[in-house]
């Protein structure tokens, strides 16, 4: 099974945990782009975060929304 690393997020902060999910786990999140907008304490910055869901659609979400940011782009 392929799986690719992922940050994961916690009430709209970028953590440094890594998690690797699968194609089929992955569809069962919100995962933000790895350039989306950081601050230096590892919030999220922005009204709205580009992120990816189910089905590889993409929709824009609160940052406390987001699950997950890929590690690279």
């Amino acid at each position: 099974v392929l799986e690719s690393p992922y940050r994961r997020v916690k009430d709209g902060h970028v953590t440094d945990e890594v998690v690797y999910l699968s194609a089929i786990e992955e569809g069962k999140y919100k995962i933000g782009q790895a350039n989306s907008k950081v601050d230096k304490d590892g919030k999220l910055q922005g009204e709205f975060i580009n992120c990816r869901v189910e089905g590889g659609n993409f929709v824009m979400v609160e940052p406390h929304e987001v699950d997950f940011i890929d590690v690279t782009p």
